[in-house]
């Protein structure tokens, strides 16, 4: 097999705050063969498709071809957007989680990838185990509302997730998605929270530690 031996290449890694300012800035030399990327997904926008191709200066294929080959090696996983019978359609970039190890260091981020994590290995005991089921997505749509994650069961809503690092105030997107999603149970997830409460409505305020300790999808 023929191998170039004259590539030129150049090398960002997102840790070092010079390679940072030329990625923000964009001004890196478009006329290398490869241009390698380090640490990419500690960028502000890296879980959007669109976002980070635009900041990457390449197409969204390109992004998506990258995001598929870390798939691939169970480096990222997706949860997609559910798109059914919601107002003002659904954005369509899925968001991607990695290793919590590997997520910027930033409380909220982590303790939402946990979570992210979390629910993916217990539907997929359900899945492989009792032969269950569940879809895993998350809902946002064009104004910019957003829940967390919303699980279904046999293709039918049984579940909206927000995380919080310290907000114990009902999340006022229940109520939006709700609308759309009529008798779907509602969890708010806290860090750090005083006192765990129901609401009237039966959306449950619980703390992180309790309820990954006894996870319920139902």
């Amino acid at each position: 097999m023929y191998k170039r031996t004259d590539l030129i290449i150049i090398n960002f890694n997102y840790d070092d705050a010079e390679h940072r300012l030329n990625l923000m800035e964009k001004t890196w030399d478009r006329s290398r063969d490869l241009v390698i990327f380090d640490e990419l997904h500690k960028m502000k926008n890296w879980k959007s498709y669109r976002s980070l191709a635009e900041d990457l200066q390449c197409s969204d294929k390109t992004v998506k071809r990258w995001l598929t080959v870390l798939e691939t090696l169970y480096v990222v996983f997706k949860v997609p957007p559910f798109h059914r019978n919601i107002s003002r359609s659904l954005l369509k970039a899925p968001k991607y989680f990695y290793d919590t190890g590997q997520v910027p260091d930033e409380p909220g981020m982590k303790l939402e990838n946990l979570v992210a994590c979390t629910l993916l290995k217990e539907i997929h005991f359900r899945e492989d185990c009792l032969g269950e089921k569940w879809g895993f997505y998350y809902l946002k749509n064009k104004d910019g509302r957003e829940i967390d994650f919303f699980i279904t069961k046999q293709e039918k809503p049984a579940l909206m997730i927000e995380v919080k690092w310290s907000d114990a105030e009902r999340s006022p997107n229940f109520s939006f998605f709700e609308k759309y999603l009529a008798g779907v149970n509602k969890i708010q997830i806290v860090k750090y929270l005083k006192r765990e409460k129901t609401y009237p409505d039966g959306t449950e305020i619980r703390t992180a530690q309790n309820w990954l300790s006894e996870i319920s999808l139902e």
